[in-house]
């Protein structure tokens, strides 16, 4: 699907992301993709306002780089949909106008943002890292799908990044009919990775994510004390930043347990504590795809996660890594302390893990499913 400078189409790419995280990851190799397949890229992004290496990523790639702020998008919030979608159109119509774009395509981790470009006739592509929730009561239940079903022309396609996020989209929007327009295209973090052998004293487990609620980091503290009253050489690192890694420090102080636990906080080369660690552990309470997970696969690491969202369809139980229930933190521990203690099981594990990434998960399979999902858009 290359195409020539000269008929190349436009684009127009809505992107919503953070300071780190996935949405920011997916964001920059849609701006890679673009770019390798000669697309006329314009990029307006919802992301920080101090963040330079976004803007500087994208003219790196020769892309032209816009900055919308939150205030003028609007907040996401119950029942105020028709309203946010309208300031939306308003607000989006201007950038619309000036790029011209042949195809709109919005990548968001919050379900709805940017759909109030929608119903201008052009192409679109709207890709949902995260999944919709119901309202509380029936009413608002019934409403919202009544809204999603008028305010969501046919034209439009949706990518998700795993069955679980799919399912949800279709309940909660009332997408049923409408199933043909959403896909699943799972996210690739790169080519496997063999990570160097690492002489150490102590076994190392790894969590890379935000330290926010939903990523579970006290029950993870919890479920890793009890791990090292067992095995005092254990180490566990959780690599990222957070509202809530204050208050994690404070707990793992309490315990008296600072050489043991650490929230590492940002890091510029999070690839070296994926080399390093023996086990990755995701305890999150809701997760669609983790490219954390991901991650840990390509370097060969066995994986122990919570049987919740997307997860079931990156970890086998058993084979590539274990599933534990949200609520069981002494499963999660007991699964740690069985891995720390059976290197060969670590390393059967790990390859599994490997080999799944390898056939599924592979950067050349995403690039082709997404060509095939454009040039359907363009030329349906």
């Amino acid at each position: 699907m290359s195409y020539k400078k000269s008929d190349c189409p436009r684009v127009l790419l809505l992107a919503q992301y953070d300071h780190a995280g996935g949405t920011r990851t997916y964001a920059k190799q849609l701006v890679k993709f673009y770019e390798q397949n000669n697309f006329n890229l314009t990029v307006v992004a919802q992301g920080p306002v101090d963040d330079d290496d976004m803007s500087e990523y994208c003219r790196s790639h020769r892309v032209r780089f816009l900055h919308i702020s939150e205030v003028a998008v609007g907040r996401v919030g119950p029942g105020r949909m028709p309203w946010r979608l309208y300031r939306e159109r308003r607000t989006l119509n201007t950038f619309i106008a000036e790029s011209s774009p042949d195809i709109i395509v919005a990548s968001v981790g919050t379900p709805g943002l940017f759909l109030g470009h929608l119903g201008n006739g052009r192409r679109s592509i709207y890709v949902l890292h995260t999944s919709p929730e119901h309202a509380r009561s029936k009413l608002k239940r019934l409403v919202n799908r009544l809204i999603w079903k008028v305010s969501i022309p046919r034209g439009i396609c949706f990518i998700t990044v795993s069955q679980y996020a799919r399912s949800r989209m279709l309940d909660v929007w009332g997408l049923d009919c409408r199933k043909e327009k959403v896909a699943v295209i799972y996210s690739s973090v790169g080519s496997v990775v063999v990570p160097p052998e690492v002489s150490q004293e102590s076994v190392q487990v790894l969590t890379v994510g935000h330290v926010v609620d939903y990523k579970n980091p006290m029950f993870w503290i919890e479920a890793a004390a009890e791990v090292v009253r067992n095995l005092p050489m254990m180490r566990f690192l959780w690599v990222g930043p957070g509202p809530l890694i204050d208050l994690c420090r404070q707990r793992v102080t309490y315990l008296g347990l600072q050489k043991n636990i650490q929230f590492v906080g940002t890091s510029e080369n999070v690839s070296k504590y994926y080399e390093k660690c023996d086990i990755y552990v995701q305890p999150s309470k809701v997760e669609n795809l983790s490219l954390s997970v991901l991650d840990a696969m390509r370097y060969g690491k066995p994986c122990v996660v919570t049987n919740v969202g997307g997860f079931p369809e990156l970890v086998h139980s058993g084979e590539t890594g274990w599933m534990v229930d949200v609520d069981d933190q002494h499963e999660l521990a007991q699964r740690v302390i069985q891995l720390a203690n059976d290197p060969n099981e670590r390393k059967r594990m790990g390859n599994s893990a490997q080999a799944v990434y390898a056939s599924h998960f592979y950067p050349e399979r995403w690039e082709d499913e997404m060509r095939k999902l454009h040039d359907k858009v363009l030329f349906s």
